[in-house]
Protein backbone atom coordinates (compact mmCIF):
# COMPACT_ATOMS: atom_id res chain seq x y z
CA UNK A 1 0.00 0.00 0.00
CA UNK A 2 1.45 3.37 -1.04
CA UNK A 3 1.78 5.76 1.87
CA UNK A 4 3.82 8.59 0.30
CA UNK A 5 2.52 11.15 -2.18
CA UNK A 6 3.78 14.39 -3.74
CA UNK A 7 2.00 17.71 -4.23
CA UNK A 8 2.88 21.35 -4.78
CA UNK A 9 0.52 22.58 -2.06
CA UNK A 10 -1.27 20.87 0.84
CA UNK A 11 -4.19 22.75 2.41
CA UNK A 12 -5.33 21.59 5.86
CA UNK A 13 -8.98 22.32 6.63
CA UNK A 14 -11.94 22.88 4.30
CA UNK A 15 -13.76 25.84 5.80
CA UNK A 16 -14.10 29.18 4.03
CA UNK A 17 -10.36 29.87 3.96
CA UNK A 18 -9.37 26.31 3.06
CA UNK A 19 -11.77 26.15 0.13
CA UNK A 20 -10.43 29.42 -1.27
CA UNK A 21 -6.79 28.43 -0.74
CA UNK A 22 -7.27 25.04 -2.42
CA UNK A 23 -9.09 26.55 -5.40
CA UNK A 24 -6.52 29.33 -5.76
CA UNK A 25 -3.66 26.84 -5.86
CA UNK A 26 -5.33 24.52 -8.34
CA UNK A 27 -6.54 27.36 -10.59
CA UNK A 28 -3.00 28.66 -11.12
CA UNK A 29 -1.94 25.18 -12.19
CA UNK A 30 -0.39 23.74 -9.03
CA UNK A 31 -1.07 20.17 -7.94
CA UNK A 32 -3.06 20.78 -4.78
CA UNK A 33 -4.31 18.53 -1.99
CA UNK A 34 -7.09 19.52 0.42
CA UNK A 35 -7.29 17.48 3.64
CA UNK A 36 -10.48 17.70 5.71
CA UNK A 37 -11.67 15.90 8.83
CA UNK A 38 -15.01 15.12 7.20
CA UNK A 39 -15.90 15.24 3.51
CA UNK A 40 -19.53 15.90 4.44
CA UNK A 41 -18.54 19.07 6.30
CA UNK A 42 -16.71 20.94 3.53
CA UNK A 43 -17.74 24.62 3.74
CA UNK A 44 -19.89 23.84 6.76
CA UNK A 45 -21.45 26.92 8.39
CA UNK A 46 -22.00 25.72 11.96
CA UNK A 47 -22.22 29.17 13.52
CA UNK A 48 -24.00 32.16 11.95
CA UNK A 49 -24.74 31.08 8.35
CA UNK A 50 -24.12 34.41 6.68
CA UNK A 51 -21.61 35.98 4.31
CA UNK A 52 -20.53 39.61 4.44
CA UNK A 53 -21.70 42.14 6.98
CA UNK A 54 -20.00 45.18 8.54
CA UNK A 55 -16.68 43.52 9.31
CA UNK A 56 -16.33 41.23 6.32
CA UNK A 57 -18.18 42.32 3.16
CA UNK A 58 -15.13 44.22 1.85
CA UNK A 59 -13.09 41.03 2.19
CA UNK A 60 -15.73 39.05 0.27
CA UNK A 61 -15.54 41.57 -2.59
CA UNK A 62 -11.74 41.36 -2.63
CA UNK A 63 -11.82 37.54 -2.77
CA UNK A 64 -14.34 37.73 -5.60
CA UNK A 65 -12.24 40.21 -7.58
CA UNK A 66 -9.27 37.86 -7.27
CA UNK A 67 -11.23 34.93 -8.69
CA UNK A 68 -12.42 33.32 -5.47
CA UNK A 69 -15.61 31.35 -4.94
CA UNK A 70 -17.26 32.63 -1.75
CA UNK A 71 -19.28 35.48 -3.29
CA UNK A 72 -20.33 33.43 -6.31
CA UNK A 73 -21.44 30.62 -4.04
CA UNK A 74 -23.52 32.78 -1.72
CA UNK A 75 -25.23 34.39 -4.73
CA UNK A 76 -26.38 30.88 -5.72
CA UNK A 77 -27.57 29.95 -2.22
CA UNK A 78 -28.78 32.90 -0.17
CA UNK A 79 -32.12 33.11 1.61
CA UNK A 80 -31.91 36.84 2.26
CA UNK A 81 -29.55 39.60 1.09
CA UNK A 82 -29.60 43.18 2.30
CA UNK A 83 -27.55 46.38 2.47
CA UNK A 84 -27.03 47.25 6.13
CA UNK A 85 -26.66 50.65 7.85
CA UNK A 86 -28.47 52.53 5.08
CA UNK A 87 -29.66 55.13 7.61
CA UNK A 88 -26.02 56.18 8.00
CA UNK A 89 -23.37 57.40 5.59
CA UNK A 90 -21.96 55.27 2.73
CA UNK A 91 -18.71 54.62 4.61
CA UNK A 92 -20.51 52.14 6.90
CA UNK A 93 -22.81 50.54 4.31
CA UNK A 94 -22.25 46.81 3.87
CA UNK A 95 -23.98 43.88 2.22
CA UNK A 96 -24.88 40.75 4.18
CA UNK A 97 -26.40 37.56 2.81
CA UNK A 98 -28.05 34.89 4.94
CA UNK A 99 -27.26 31.46 3.51
CA UNK A 100 -29.24 28.32 2.94
CA UNK A 101 -26.45 26.58 4.82
CA UNK A 102 -27.01 23.14 3.28
CA UNK A 103 -27.17 24.51 -0.25
CA UNK A 104 -24.08 26.67 0.28
CA UNK A 105 -22.19 23.62 1.54
CA UNK A 106 -23.31 21.35 -1.29
CA UNK A 107 -22.55 23.91 -3.98
CA UNK A 108 -19.04 24.62 -2.66
CA UNK A 109 -18.28 20.91 -2.36
CA UNK A 110 -19.36 20.37 -5.98
CA UNK A 111 -17.09 23.18 -7.17
CA UNK A 112 -14.14 21.65 -5.34
CA UNK A 113 -14.82 18.14 -6.62
CA UNK A 114 -14.93 19.37 -10.23
CA UNK A 115 -11.77 21.48 -9.99
CA UNK A 116 -8.84 20.18 -12.04
CA UNK A 117 -5.50 19.67 -10.27
CA UNK A 118 -7.28 19.46 -6.90
CA UNK A 119 -7.50 16.26 -4.85
CA UNK A 120 -9.53 16.02 -1.64
CA UNK A 121 -9.09 13.42 1.07
CA UNK A 122 -10.75 12.82 4.42
CA UNK A 123 -8.21 12.53 7.19
CA UNK A 124 -6.60 14.10 10.22
CA UNK A 125 -3.19 15.70 9.90
CA UNK A 126 -1.10 14.81 12.92
CA UNK A 127 2.26 16.32 12.06
CA UNK A 128 3.94 19.01 9.99
CA UNK A 129 7.16 17.53 8.57
CA UNK A 130 10.22 19.80 8.46
CA UNK A 131 13.75 19.30 7.18
CA UNK A 132 16.48 21.88 7.86
CA UNK A 133 13.84 24.21 9.35
CA UNK A 134 11.79 24.08 6.16
CA UNK A 135 8.31 22.57 5.75
CA UNK A 136 8.43 19.63 3.36
CA UNK A 137 5.14 17.85 3.99
CA UNK A 138 2.46 16.63 6.37
CA UNK A 139 1.63 13.28 7.93
CA UNK A 140 -1.83 11.97 8.83
CA UNK A 141 -2.81 9.80 11.79
CA UNK A 142 -2.89 6.78 9.44
CA UNK A 143 0.82 7.27 8.70
CA UNK A 144 0.44 8.56 5.15
CA UNK A 145 3.02 11.18 4.14
CA UNK A 146 2.14 13.97 1.72
CA UNK A 147 5.29 15.73 0.57
CA UNK A 148 4.82 19.26 -0.73
CA UNK A 149 6.49 22.61 -1.35
CA UNK A 150 4.01 24.63 0.70
CA UNK A 151 1.48 23.97 3.47
CA UNK A 152 -1.54 26.22 4.03
CA UNK A 153 -3.01 25.76 7.50
CA UNK A 154 -6.71 26.70 7.68
CA UNK A 155 -7.90 24.38 10.42
CA UNK A 156 -9.99 27.06 12.12
CA UNK A 157 -11.54 26.24 15.49
CA UNK A 158 -10.98 22.48 15.27
CA UNK A 159 -7.44 22.45 16.71
CA UNK A 160 -7.73 20.72 20.12
CA UNK A 161 -11.26 22.06 20.25
CA UNK A 162 -13.76 21.59 23.04
CA UNK A 163 -17.52 21.98 23.15
CA UNK A 164 -18.71 23.94 26.16
CA UNK A 165 -22.35 23.94 27.29
CA UNK A 166 -22.70 25.64 30.66
CA UNK A 167 -20.55 23.69 33.14
CA UNK A 168 -20.11 20.77 30.71
CA UNK A 169 -16.92 20.61 28.64
CA UNK A 170 -15.92 17.80 26.31
CA UNK A 171 -13.70 17.16 23.29
CA UNK A 172 -15.36 18.01 19.99
CA UNK A 173 -15.55 20.57 17.21
CA UNK A 174 -18.27 22.79 15.75
CA UNK A 175 -21.46 20.96 14.78
CA UNK A 176 -20.40 18.05 17.02
CA UNK A 177 -17.62 17.11 14.61
CA UNK A 178 -14.36 15.51 15.69
CA UNK A 179 -11.53 17.63 17.06
CA UNK A 180 -8.01 17.72 15.60
CA UNK A 181 -6.09 16.63 18.68
CA UNK A 182 -2.52 16.12 17.44
CA UNK A 183 -1.65 18.96 15.07
CA UNK A 184 -1.34 21.58 17.84
CA UNK A 185 1.46 19.61 19.49
CA UNK A 186 3.30 19.37 16.18
CA UNK A 187 3.03 23.13 15.62
CA UNK A 188 4.44 23.82 19.09
CA UNK A 189 7.33 21.46 18.47
CA UNK A 190 8.44 23.47 15.45
CA UNK A 191 8.31 26.72 17.41
CA UNK A 192 4.87 28.16 16.67
CA UNK A 193 3.25 29.88 19.65
CA UNK A 194 -0.39 28.93 20.14
CA UNK A 195 -3.23 30.74 21.86
CA UNK A 196 -6.95 30.14 22.09
CA UNK A 197 -9.80 32.53 21.51
CA UNK A 198 -13.44 32.30 22.46
CA UNK A 199 -16.07 31.59 19.84
CA UNK A 200 -19.79 31.24 20.47
CA UNK A 201 -22.58 29.61 18.52
CA UNK A 202 -26.10 31.12 18.47
CA UNK A 203 -28.95 28.81 19.46
CA UNK A 204 -31.25 27.19 16.90
CA UNK A 205 -34.96 27.45 17.59
CA UNK A 206 -37.95 25.75 16.05
CA UNK A 207 -39.74 28.05 13.60
CA UNK A 208 -43.17 26.85 14.74
CA UNK A 209 -42.38 27.94 18.30
CA UNK A 210 -42.11 31.64 17.33
CA UNK A 211 -45.02 34.09 17.22
CA UNK A 212 -43.78 36.24 14.34
CA UNK A 213 -46.62 38.75 14.85
CA UNK A 214 -44.88 39.95 18.03
CA UNK A 215 -41.42 40.56 16.57
CA UNK A 216 -40.20 43.17 14.14
CA UNK A 217 -39.78 42.24 10.49
CA UNK A 218 -36.73 43.65 8.73
CA UNK A 219 -37.80 44.19 5.12
CA UNK A 220 -35.43 43.00 2.44
CA UNK A 221 -34.23 45.30 -0.33
CA UNK A 222 -36.63 45.40 -3.27
CA UNK A 223 -33.63 45.53 -5.58
CA UNK A 224 -31.27 42.96 -4.01
CA UNK A 225 -27.62 43.99 -3.84
CA UNK A 226 -24.89 41.58 -4.87
CA UNK A 227 -21.68 40.36 -3.26
CA UNK A 228 -20.22 39.15 -6.56
CA UNK A 229 -19.04 41.00 -9.64
CA UNK A 230 -19.66 37.87 -11.74
CA UNK A 231 -22.83 36.13 -10.46
CA UNK A 232 -26.06 37.98 -9.72
CA UNK A 233 -28.59 36.15 -7.58
CA UNK A 234 -30.46 32.95 -8.29
CA UNK A 235 -34.11 33.89 -8.79
CA UNK A 236 -35.46 32.18 -5.69
CA UNK A 237 -37.83 33.79 -3.19
CA UNK A 238 -36.15 35.90 -0.52
CA UNK A 239 -37.19 35.12 3.05
CA UNK A 240 -37.87 37.77 5.66
CA UNK A 241 -35.55 38.41 8.58
CA UNK A 242 -36.81 39.43 12.03
CA UNK A 243 -35.31 41.09 15.08
CA UNK A 244 -36.10 40.42 18.73
CA UNK A 245 -35.15 42.40 21.81
CA UNK A 246 -34.46 41.50 25.40
CA UNK A 247 -36.69 42.65 28.22
CA UNK A 248 -36.68 42.50 32.01
CA UNK A 249 -37.75 38.83 31.97
CA UNK A 250 -34.79 37.96 29.74
CA UNK A 251 -32.37 39.79 32.02
CA UNK A 252 -33.79 38.10 35.12
CA UNK A 253 -33.43 34.68 33.49
CA UNK A 254 -29.77 35.44 32.74
CA UNK A 255 -29.15 36.64 36.30
CA UNK A 256 -30.79 33.53 37.76
CA UNK A 257 -28.49 31.28 35.72
CA UNK A 258 -25.16 33.09 35.96
CA UNK A 259 -23.75 30.24 38.03
CA UNK A 260 -23.96 28.07 34.86
CA UNK A 261 -22.29 30.60 32.57
CA UNK A 262 -18.97 29.28 31.17
CA UNK A 263 -17.50 32.79 31.37
CA UNK A 264 -18.46 33.19 35.02
CA UNK A 265 -17.24 29.76 36.14
CA UNK A 266 -14.11 30.13 33.97
CA UNK A 267 -14.95 27.09 31.86
CA UNK A 268 -13.93 28.95 28.71
CA UNK A 269 -11.50 31.73 27.83
CA UNK A 270 -12.86 35.26 27.54
CA UNK A 271 -10.08 36.23 25.14
CA UNK A 272 -10.98 37.10 21.58
CA UNK A 273 -13.19 39.25 19.38
CA UNK A 274 -16.71 40.25 20.26
CA UNK A 275 -18.01 38.15 17.37
CA UNK A 276 -16.44 35.07 15.85
CA UNK A 277 -14.75 36.32 12.65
Amino acid sequence: MKLEYNYDIVVIGAGHAGCEAALAGARIGLNTLLITLNMDCIALMPCNPSIGGPGKSHLVYEIDALGGEMARNIERSYLNIKTLNTSKGPAVHSVRAQADKKLYQQNMKNVLLKQEKLDIIQGEVSEIITENKKVVGVKTITGALYRCKKVVLTSGTYLKSYIVVGPARYIGGPHNQMSAMYLSDSLEKIGIELDRFQTATPPRIKRESVDFSKIKKIPYDEEPPSLSFFVKGHGRDILDCFITRTNENTINTIRDNLDSSPLVIKNITDKGPRYCP
